[in-house]
């Protein structure tokens, strides 16, 4: 494969992850301008109107409801990007750098047990209402503290991709929009106040709030796959490597994207080792070269102290690719060690195959090389041993 169709594909993927993970319409700036205007309309509406706190939490449940009814709805009204989700393979994993994900867990753990609380102590939901309510709220709480703490143990999650699965979760989801609806027709049933307008407003804002803290968590996201992404291209554009070598980090990471929260650190550190592997190596065949022509100059004095000294260069340098090896093994174990903790899972084979059998390449081809690199540096030495005697 030649550069400019190694590039095509670089650039067609990284079009496709960056318009698959950022948010349409929106910027950060836009993002914070937004949320500081939400703020002045706030503090505005305190000064001069007055509110019923109950009123104010309904309606920002309904907002709420609405929110995530449209986008349930959507997933099941259109049935092929849903089912495309739901078959394709992939994990759920939450790494220590994505802290982000633990806290939108953790503050919508808080905000389900709010709801629990203010029904409780408002009573804005009564009889049928009130018990769907705490229901699916409970429900809720118990899924994210499960998540909570798989993301502690650090152990993946797999998305099931069985045909059961696939109906089970439609059900779900079909039994979930009926008690979402159920929940909004006794809110809107029991809004009752003197200053309804002015509650209404007051529930809008607190959800404008709500919604602008989701988009800032997400678009302050750190995507690490893109920046790798960008390294591949300004090793293609300067032939750094091999197209072959770029195709297979770039297969690795696509899989990583699926596997991202769980793989990706180790896998570009193993990366970032391999290179810098290559680079050292390159550096020790430069001074293999400027050796043998040192060598033909031996019988002077200071060709004699010129090829001892390179020598010395030689040595360190082929023990700096000695460490560097040993880097490289420390994270094709670690990206082994991962793969054992979900090889138990359903459907798992075609995604681990291809990390387990490109690491397991890559590590034996830098060793391979690493053991001629060495092999040609003694068979050189021994050459001037003998030379000198």
């Amino acid at each position: 494969m030649d550069k400019k169709t190694t590039l095509d594909i670089l650039y067609q993927e990284r079009n496709r992850l960056n318009q698959k993970y950022s948010t349409h319409g929106w910027n950060l700036w836009a993002a914070i301008g937004a949320l500081s205007a939400l703020t002045w309309t706030f503090l505005s509406q305190i000064e001069t109107k007055s509110f019923a706190t109950k009123e104010v939490i309904s309606v920002f449940i309904i907002c709420f409801c609405l929110y995530y009814l449209f986008y349930i709805s959507y997933s099941l009204i259109k049935p092929n990007q849903f089912s495309k989700e739901l078959i394709t393979k992939r994990y759920y994993y939450f790494d220590k750098d994505f802290s982000n994900i633990k806290f939108s867990i953790i503050s919508h753990i808080i905000l389900f047990s709010f709801f629990i609380y203010s029904n409780w102590s408002l009573g804005y939901l009564s009889g049928i209402f009130s018990i769907v309510f705490i229901v699916l709220n409970i429900g809720i709480i118990v899924y994210l503290v499960l998540l909570l703490f798989l993301s502690i143990i650090n152990i993946p999650i797999p998305k099931d991709t069985n045909p059961s699965f696939k109906f089970t979760t439609i059900l779900i989801l079909r039994l979930l929009i009926i008690g979402i609806i159920l929940i909004i027709i006794g809110l809107i049933i029991n809004i009752r106040s003197k200053d309804l307008i002015s509650s209404i407003k007051f529930g809008f804002i607190i959800f404008g709030f709500y919604y602008l803290i989701i988009l800032l968590n997400n678009m302050l996201r750190p995507n690490k796959i893109l920046d790798k992404i960008d390294e591949l291209v300004e090793c293609a554009l300067f032939e750094k490597k091999t197209n072959e070598n770029i195709l297979n980090e770039l297969e690795i990471l696509i899989l990583g994207l699926e596997l991202r929260a769980y793989f990706e650190t180790t896998l570009i550190n193993y990366f970032n080792a391999i290179d810098k592997f290559e680079k050292h190596c390159e550096l020790l065949n430069e001074d293999i070269d400027e050796f043998k022509t040192a060598e033909k100059d031996l019988s002077t004095i200071i060709g004699a102290i010129n090829i001892d000294n390179k020598i010395e260069e030689i040595l360190k340098k082929v023990d700096v690719l000695g460490n560097d090896i040993d880097d490289i093994e420390k994270y094709s174990k670690r990206i082994l060690n991962k793969i054992a903790t979900i090889i138990f899972y359903k459907n798992t084979k075609d995604d681990i195959v291809k990390i387990i059998e490109s690491v397991r390449l890559r590590f034996n081809e830098s060793k391979e090389k690493y053991n001629i690199t060495k092999n040609k540096v003694l068979s050189m030495l021994e050459n001037y041993r003998n030379l000198k005697r």
